[in-house]
């Protein structure tokens, strides 16, 4: 919190926040990798799904692979999916063989990985597209699901050991 500011992560705060997070727009170079992306994958019929990895252990220790699988087994939609682990992608492409598009930059390879600039645009993209979905189920402790549904407008559910399975966070209360 700030002084004399809503407390963060409160829906009063992304009732502050958000109309200057929605008012920004990405340089042609993302907007048009984005937009391109979208069309050829039909992404505002596909549920995003983020599985965050890496170097957040409380995400990943909450959000174990078991609790996307169960909420991803009730759903018959295709999925667009986001993580930043190569092998988590692969594994539960495997599972829904057919049923998940992962983001691929329509003009050159992008590292998976924040350490680049490179990394970050593919990143941005995949944050961008994943707000475009019809929802996101999202990894507790991480706010890239949550930034997504503020810009894009998808609800999101959190799954995961510290959730409430019936709280969605929604950017329009």
């Amino acid at each position: 919190s700030y002084n004399g500011g809503p407390e963060v992560w409160s829906d009063d705060m992304w009732v502050e926040v958000s109309p200057y997070i929605k008012s920004l727009s990405p340089i042609d170079e993302i907007q048009d990798a984005v937009s391109e992306f979208y069309e050829k994958n039909d992404i505002g019929n596909k549920v995003g799904v983020h599985i965050r990895r890496t170097d957040n252990v409380k995400s990943r220790e909450n959000s174990k692979l078991k609790h996307f699988y169960a909420e991803m087994d009730k759903i018959d939609h295709d999925f667009f999916l986001c993580s930043d682990c190569e092998k988590t992608k692969a594994k539960v492409s495997e599972r829904y063989k057919g049923r998940c598009t992962v983001f691929k930059h329509p003009h050159k390879e992008c590292p998976n990985t924040r350490q680049t600039i490179r990394g970050i645009k593919r990143g941005l993209c995949e944050l961008l597209l994943l707000g475009k979905t019809v929802k996101i189920v999202g990894s507790v402790f991480s706010s890239f699901g949550t930034m997504s549904s503020v810009i894009g407008g998808a609800p999101i559910k959190r799954v995961g050991h510290k959730t409430i399975t019936s709280e969605k966070i929604s950017v329009d209360k």
